[in-house]
C-alpha cells in the first residue's frame, strides 16, 4: 500500500510539474519517476498510463536539453515494460495526433525539432515492442509505420540541415539494428494511400539500401510508388512541397529507362500542358534527380520546357531556365543537345508564335545559355556542338534591334565560346568584325562583343584575334577623346583588356598593340574615381583581368606609377559583395605576387591602397542604419571579407636574405596598423600575429630589433589611435618580454616631463578656454577705460601675449602626449594583464605625483583606476577600484573625484578597504 501511494505521488508530481521551466527541478522529478517505476512491481491503471503519456507529450515542444528528453523516453520504456498494451495504445494515440498536426502545418515549414523529438518515441516502441519480425504486423504496427513516416517527413521539412541529417541517421541506425524493419516497413507503405510522407519514407529506405549496396530494394513493388509519385508531384492539383522533391532524389535515382519512358515522360508532358505553374518545379527536380542519360528523351522534354521559357510569368521562366540547364547536364549525346538548341532557336524565331516582348526572347535565350553546360565529353565534340550553336545564334544577332536583348544574346554567345579550345570558326570572327559597323551596335553592344572576345581569343586562339586589333584601337581612342562618358570609357576599357591579351599572340601582335602602353601611362581614364564608383560587377571582372595581364605579362612596358594606379580598383574587387568576384580577384593577386619574383613591390602598393580603403571604413556598429532601398555599394564591408582580402595580399615567398628589409617593412609599416583596424580586429584579433609568423622567421627578434620603430609608428604617426591600441594588445600578447619594457620606459618618460607637475590652475583654465574668448575678462574692462581706438581694441582681442600663446600650444602638446601614453599603457594592460603587472610598480610614483597637477590629474586618475585591475584577481576588481579611490581621497587630487565613491567618510572607506585586503591576503594559520 505504501508503494502504491509512493508511485501515485511520483506520477502526480510528473503530471503537475512536467512543464516547469526550472531545469534542476524537472530533472529531479523525471529521475524520481524512472527510479520509482523501475523499483516497484505494482500495477498501474490504464487511465493513469494514458494520463501520464498525455502529460509527457507536452515535453515534445518544451524540452530543449537532451538529458530531459532521454529521461522522458526512459519513463516510456518503464511503462512499456510494466503495462505494454495500455502504454502502446496511449503512445500511438499521442504520436498519431501529433503527426496529423505536423502534416497540417507542412506548408509552413519550421525548425522540425518537435517532429524529430517525437520520432525518437517511435524508436522506443520499436526497441521495446516491435523488435522481433513476428511482432511487425497488425494494426498497431501499421499505425506506427504511418505516424513514423509523418514525423520523418515533418522533420525533413525543417529549415535546419542538422535536423534533416539527424533524422535520416536515426532511421538508418534503427533499420541496421533490426534487419526485418526495412522490408516490413516497405510492405506497410505499399498498402497506404499515396502521400508526401509515404514517398519521403520510401526515398529514405531506398537511400539506405543504396548506401549499403543491398539487393533488398529490388524486392519491393516500385510501380506502386512510381504511380504515387506521379500522382502527388505531377498531378497538377497543387504544387508539391519542396522538401518532398529534395527528399525523393534518392528514389528518382532508382528509376530505369523503361519506367521513365513509359510512366514519367508522358506524365511530365501532360502535367506541363495542363498546369505548368504547379508541375514545372517538380519536372526540374525529376530531370536533375534521375541517374539516366536523357539524350533520347531530350527533344520531347525540350518542347514542353520551351513553352515555359517565354512565359509571361517571370518565376516560370526562371524555373524553365533551370530545367534546361538540368536537361543539358543529363545529355551526353552532342546530336541530342544540338536538336534541342535548334528547337529553342526556332521558338526564338517565332515557330510557336511571334515573341514580341524582349523578356520573352530573353527567356528563350536563357534556355540556349543553359544548354552550354551539357554533359558532352571530349574537346572535339564540344567544339563541334559549339560551332553549330554559334552558327544558329549569329542570324538572330543580325535581326535583333532591342539593345538589352542583343546584349544578352551576345552574353549567351560568350557562354558557348568557352568551348572553343583549339580553333575559332572563321564565320564567328568575320561576324564580330562586321557587327561593329552595324547601325544597332551601340556602346553597350560593342562592350558586350569585347567581353565575348576576352573569352574567345585566349590560349591557342590568340592569333585569330589579331585581325580585330583595329576595331579595339578605335574604341580605346574614342574613350580617350570622351573621358567623361562612362559608357564610352567602359567600352574602351574592355577593348584595352582585349588588346593586352592579344599582344601575347606573337611578335607581330605585340608591335601592333604598342600604341596601348603610352596611352595607359599618359591617361588615368580607367582609374579615375568617377569611373571606379560607377563600374559594374562585370566591369570589375574585366579590371581584374587587365591588372593581371599588366602586372604579369606587361610589367616591363608600363611605368610603376601606372601599375600602382590600378590598385584602387583591384582592392575594390577584393572586398566586393560578390563572392565570385572576390574569388577571381584573390586568384589573380596570387598570380601577381608570385610573378613579383620576391621583390614584394606590388604587395607594398596593394597594401597601401588597402589601408586607404579600410581607413574609410567604420566598425559595423558605428554605421548609420541602412534603409531598405539603400545602395549595397554603400553598405559596410563585413569584417570577415576585409580580413580575407588582407591575407590574400601577403606575398607567399620573398627573398629571405633581405628579411630585415622586406619582411620587417611588411609586418611593421604595412600590416601592423592595418591588421589592427577595429573592423578587422573585432573579427580576428590574432590576424597580425598569424601573418607575421608566416613572413618573419623570428617574431621576438623582429620586435626586439624594431621596438623604437614600432613606438614611433604607434605614438607619432598614428597618435595612439584605436588601431594603435589594438596593435599594442597584439604585441603585449605575443612578445611581452621584448616590447613591454620599451613601452613602459616611454610611458614613464612622459610621466616625468617637468612641465606636467608645474602647471598652475590658471594655466590649465586658459588652455581650456575656447578660441576667441578671454579667460580673465577684467583685462578688457580695465583697458577699455584707457582707450577706445581701433588699434587698441585689436590688441585687446588677442587673449594673451605671444609668450602665453606659445605656452598654451606647448601645454596642449604635452597634454596630448600624456593622453596617448595613457591609452597605450591601458592597451597593454588589456592585452596582457599579468605581464604588464610587473611594470606597474615603477609607474606608481610618477602617476601619484601628478595628482596635484590640474593638467594631468583627470587623465592620471582614470589611468590609475584601470591599471589597478591588473594587480587584483578578476573577482576583486571592485576592491581594486575601492583602493584606488581611497588613495585619491588621501592625496587630494586637483580634479573632481567620482561622487559615487565618496558616500562613506574617508576613515570608514579606508578601514573597509584595508579589511578586505586583509581578508583576502592573510594566511589562516592553525591555532597552537
Amino acid at each position: 500500500m505504501a508503494a502504491n501511494t509512493e508511485v501515485m505521488r511520483v506520477l502526480k508530481a510528473v503530471v503537475t510539474k512536467v512543464t516547469t521551466s526550472k531545469l534542476t527541478e524537472r530533472r529531479t522529478i523525471l529521475t524520481d519517476a524512472v527510479d520509482c517505476l523501475t523499483s516497484t512491481q505494482i500495477v498501474i491503471p490504464d487511465n493513469a498510463v494514458k494520463g501520464l503519456v498525455s502529460s509527457l507529450s507536452t515535453s515534445i515542444h518544451l524540452y530543449r536539453d537532451t538529458l530531459s528528453r532521454k529521461q522522458v523516453q526512459a519513463i516510456l520504456e518503464c511503462l512499456l515494460d510494466k503495462e505494454q498494451e495500455a502504454a502502446v495504445k496511449a503512445i500511438l494515440g499521442v504520436l498519431c495526433r501529433f503527426a496529423e498536426e505536423q502534416r497540417n502545418r507542412a506548408k509552413c515549414g519550421g525548425h522540425g525539432t518537435a517532429a524529430y523529438v517525437a520520432l525518437g518515441w517511435t524508436f522506443v516502441l520499436i526497441r521495446k515492442v516491435f523488435a522481433e519480425d513476428s511482432k511487425q504486423q497488425g494494426s498497431e504496427w501499421k499505425r506506427l509505420v504511418e505516424c513514423q513516416s509523418g514525423l520523418a517527413a515533418a522533420a525533413l521539412n525543417s529549415r535546419r540541415r542538422s535536423i534533416r541529417q539527424a533524422t535520416y541517421q536515426k532511421l538508418r541506425k534503427s533499420w541496421k539494428r533490426t534487419p526485418s524493419l526495412w522490408s516490413n516497413t516497405i510492405s506497410v507503405l505499399e498498402e497506404l494511400e499515396p502521400s508526401a510522407h509515404q514517398l519521403c519514407m520510401v526515398s529514405l529506405l531506398v537511400r539506405s539500401s543504396q548506401e549499403k549496396k543491398s539487393q533488398t530494394s529490388q524486392g519491393f513493388q516500385k510501380k506502386i510508388f512510381v504511380d504515387g509519385f506521379i500522382k502527388i508531384t505531377l498531378g497538377g492539383k497543387q504544387k508539391p512541397p519542396l522538401y518532398l522533391l529534395e527528399c525523393c532524389n534518392y528514389f528518382l535515382q532508382s528509376l530505369t529507362h523503361d519506367e521513365f519512358k513509359d510512366k514519367m515522360l508522358p506524365a511530365i508532358n501532360k502535367g506541363l500542358l495542363r498546369s505548368p505553374e504547379n508541375v514545372l518545379q517538380a519536372v526540374n527536380y525529376i530531370i536533375a534527380g534521375v541517374s539516366l542519360d536523357l539524350s533520347q528523351y531530350s527533344l520531347d522534354l525540350a518542347k514542353s520546357i520551351a513553352t515555359q521559357l517565354h512565359s509571361k510569368d517571370e518565376k516560370l521562366q526562371q524555373i524553365a531556365e533551370a530545367a534546361s540547364y538540368s536537361l543539358a547536364k543529363q545529355c551526353s549525346d552532342s546530336e541530342a543537345v544540338e536538336n534541342v538548341a535548334k528547337h529553342f532557336i526556332a521558338v526564338l524565331g517565332g515557330s510557336e508564335g511571334k515573341l514580341a516582348l524582349p523578356p520573352e526572347r530573353m527567356g528563350v535565350l536563357s534556355g540556349v545559355k543553359g544548354l552550354s553546360n551539357s554533359g558532352i565529353m571530349g574537346s572535339s565534340s564540344q567544339q563541334t556542338i559549339a560551332t553549330s550553336v554559334c552558327d544558329m545564334i549569329i542570324p538572330y544577332l543580325k535581326q535583333e534591334v532591342h539593345e538589352g536583348t542583343l546584349v544578352y544574346a551576345i552574353e549567351v554567345l560568350s557562354q558557348w565560346c568557352t568551348k572553343f579550345s583549339s580553333q575559332v570558326p572563321a564565320t564567328l570572327t568575320d561576324w564580330i568584325e562586321k557587327a561593329f559597323a552595324l547601325k544597332q551596335t551601340t556602346t553597350a553592344v560593342r562592350n558586350a562583343y569585347f567581353q565575348c572576345m576576352l573569352v574567345l581569343y585566349k590560349g591557342d586562339n590568340l592569333i585569330e584575334g589579331v585581325k580585330l586589333i583595329p576595331v579595339m584601337k578605335q574604341s580605346v581612342e574614342k574613350a580617350k577623346q570622351q573621358p567623361n562618358q562612362v559608357a564610352m570609357v567602359m567600352e574602351g576599357f574592355s577593348a584595352a583588356c582585349c588588346l593586352a591579351q592579344i599582344a601575347l599572340a606573337d611578335v607581330g601582335a605585340e608591335e601592333k598593340v604598342s600604341f596601348l602602353w603610352p596611352l595607359l601611362d599618359s591617361t588615368q581614364m580607367f582609374t579615375a574615381e568617377k569611373f571606379l564608383q560607377t563600374i559594374s560587377e562585370e566591369g570589375l571582372f574585366t579590371l581584374v583581368k587587365l591588372v593581371e595581364k599588366l602586372l604579369i605579362d606587361h610589367m616591363h612596358r608600363i611605368k610603376p606609377s601606372t601599375a600602382k594606379s590600378y590598385s584602387a580598383g583591384f582592392i575594390k574587387a577584393l572586398v566586393h559583395p560578390s563572392w565570385k568576384l572576390r574569388q577571381a580577384a584573390r586568384q589573380a593577386v596570387r598570380k601577381i605576387l608570385d610573378a613579383d619574383r620576391g621583390e614584394s613591390h606590388t604587395a607594398f602598393h596593394l597594401l597601401e591602397e588597402f589601408a586607404t580603403v579600410i581607413n574609410a571604413e567604420k566598425p559595423l556598429g558605428m554605421h548609420p542604419t541602412i534603409s531598405a532601398e539603400g545602395d549595397k555599394a554603400n553598405d559596410p564591408i563585413p569584417p570577415k571579407v576585409l580580413a580575407s582580402a588582407l591575407q590574400s595580399l601577403l606575398p607567399v615567398t620573398y627573398d629571405r636574405q633581405r628579411e630585415e628589409e622586406i619582411g620587417y617593412d611588411l609586418v611593421i609599416d604595412h600590416l601592423l596598423i592595418t591588421a589592427s583596424h577595429p573592423c578587422i580586429y573585432s573579427h580576428r584579433p590574432s590576424l597580425w600575429v598569424d601573418m607575421t609568423r608566416k613572413l618573419v622567421t623570428d617574431v621576438h627578434k623582429m620586435v626586439s630589433d624594431s621596438e623604437e620603430r614600432i613606438l614611433v609608428l604607434l605614438l607619432e604617426k598614428n597618435n595612439a589611435s584605436q588601431s594603435a591600441q589594438n596593435a599594442i594588445q597584439s604585441l603585449a600578447k605575443c612578445c611581452p618580454n621584448e616590447f613591454l619594457p620599451a613601452l613602459m620606459e616611454r610611458v614613464k618618460k612622459t610621466l616625468l616631463i617637468p612641465d606636467l607637475a608645474t602647471v598652475t590652475l590658471r594655466d590649465y583654465c586658459i588652455m581650456n578656454t575656447p578660441d576667441g574668448e578671454l579667460y580673465d575678462k577684467s583685462i578688457i574692462e580695465g583697458k577699455g577705460q584707457e582707450s577706445e581706438s581701433v588699434g587698441s581694441m585689436k590688441r585687446q582681442n588677442k587673449a594673451y601675449s605671444y609668450k602665453e600663446q606659445l605656452m598654451e600650444i606647448e601645454l596642449k602638446k604635452i597634454y596630448t602626449e600624456l593622453e596617448q601614453s595613457s591609452r597605450l599603457l591601458l592597451a597593454s594592460v588589456v592585452g596582457n594583464p599579468s605581464a604588464s603587472a610587473q611594470y606597474i610598480p615603477d609607474l606608481l610614483s610618477p602617476l601619484l605625483s601628478l595628482l596635484s597637477s590640474p593638467l594631468a590629474a583627470t587623465v592620471v586618475m582614470a589611468t590609475y583606476v584601470q591599471i589597478s585591475t591588473c594587480l587584483f584577481d578578476k573577482e576583486k576588481h571592485i576592491l581594486a577600484s575601492c583602493v584606488a579611490y581611497c588613495t585619491f581621497r588621501l592625496m587630494e587630487p586637483a580634479a573632481t573625484i567620482n561622487p559615487d565613491w565618496t558616500a562613506l567618510s574617508l576613515k570608514e572607506a579606508c578601514i573597509k578597504a584595508l579589511d578586505h585586503i586583509y581578508q583576502g591576503t592573510h594566511l589562516h594559520l592553525p591555532s597552537l
